[in-house]
């Protein structure tokens, strides 16, 4: 993925965050006829936020260009939803009858190339993948088809104990990934509730 292209999908990230934060703090801020003092406002940088984590597009060396096909799925309700490539290139949500909301679809699959992580834990023989989440399966799944039929698994699992991030698995499984929690939750929130009219 050449830098350009990274620097697109970080600055929508950092975007999506964005929204994903100004939206929870204005559903729970009490209604107030007050100006905010700009000396009290908060003086977060983004990009050093985000500089904590990895980003999977980066780790499985794949970008946008190359995905033709995400699955979102529950192992628990058996429920999913897939967008795919047309031939001219387009999203589809071939087994939702109606509507797709492209810039939707876009920023799903934006989010699957992002996915960020802060660290991993090394899979050791004696480890008990049911301790982060995985009985054998977890909780929600990330199925990516890319050009060339190379797939690529992800399997979300529990929630750690500060419930910031999520556990999850990619492929081999030799490590796990510990996971932003907000890009996970926003994947959970589309298979939830497809964005089809």
């Amino acid at each position: 993925m050449n830098r350009r292209t990274l620097f697109i999908l970080l600055t929508i990230f950092v975007v999506l965050i964005a929204i994903s934060l100004l939206q929870t703090r204005q559903s729970s801020a009490p209604a107030s006829e007050t100006t905010p003092d700009p000396s009290n406002m908060p003086t977060t940088d983004a990009s050093q936020v985000l500089s904590d984590y990895t980003f999977m597009g980066q780790t499985l060396g794949m970008n946008m260009e190359d995905i033709t096909a995400i699955r979102l799925r529950d192992p628990v309700t058996k429920k999913t939803f897939t967008l795919s490539r047309d031939s001219a290139g387009n999203w589809t949500a071939p087994d939702n009858p109606g509507t797709l909301d492209l810039n939707t679809a876009t920023n799903i699959a934006k989010t699957v190339v992002l996915l960020p992580y802060e660290s991993t834990i090394e899979v050791k023989p004696d480890t008990k993948l049911s301790d982060f989440g995985f009985r054998p399966d977890g909780v929600f799944a990330i199925e990516i088809l890319l050009r060339g039929d190379k797939a690529h698994a992800v399997t979300i699992g529990d929630l750690n104990t500060s419930e910031t991030s999520y556990y999850g698995l990619v492929d081999d499984k030799k490590v796990i990934y510990v996971m932003e929690r907000r890009a996970i939750d926003y994947l959970w929130v589309q298979l939830r509730n497809p964005p089809v009219t």
